[in-house]
């Protein structure tokens, strides 16, 4: 395997995840870790680098059907700012105070028309704001604007 093969699984992770390091790494050190505990898995592989890349490959895709399951749940996440990794085990809501997703839909139900079907596609559905502009026939900067704002307006009401 070359020298900088880390680096390159890395950066191969962070295009897949709209260039979100802090996953990147995460995926990248878990499958690491894979790799360590369980080496017999990939011993007898005769391309080893292309092995390990399609594991961090279907880690990720992995991932993302997940996210699909649920992507309310999943998306919520990035609403809180103050967030730490050790937060994600805590039952706590990551709207802060807003615990149900009934007061999240109560919040949604005061935006305008454009922002509470960018909420639906994004929150609920789970569209990445390329697919959102594309659905809508607007501008990419419009819906990461929306996405903001949406986002200023929970942080608010926390």
């Amino acid at each position: 395997m070359p020298p900088d093969f880390g680096r390159s699984l890395f950066l191969h992770a962070a295009r897949m995840l709209d260039n979100k390091s802090h996953l990147a790494e995460d995926f990248v050190s878990d499958l690491f870790a894979k790799l360590w505990i369980a080496p017999p898995i990939w011993a007898d592989v005769k391309v080893p680098a292309a092995y390990i890349m399609r594991m961090l490959t279907n880690s990720i895709i992995s991932y993302f059907n997940e996210m699909r399951k649920n992507p309310l749940d999943n998306c919520i996440a990035e609403l809180d700012p103050n967030r730490t990794d050790d937060a994600s085990s805590d039952n706590s809501s990551c709207f802060g105070r807003i615990s149900s997703v009934s007061q999240v839909m109560r919040v949604a139900a005061t935006f305008n028309s454009r922002n509470k079907e960018i909420f639906r596609l994004k929150f609920i559905k789970g569209f990445e704001d390329k697919k959102i502009a594309s659905t809508l026939n607007i501008e990419l900067h419009a819906v990461k604007y929306s996405v903001r704002c949406i986002k200023k307006e929970f942080r608010k009401r926390a």
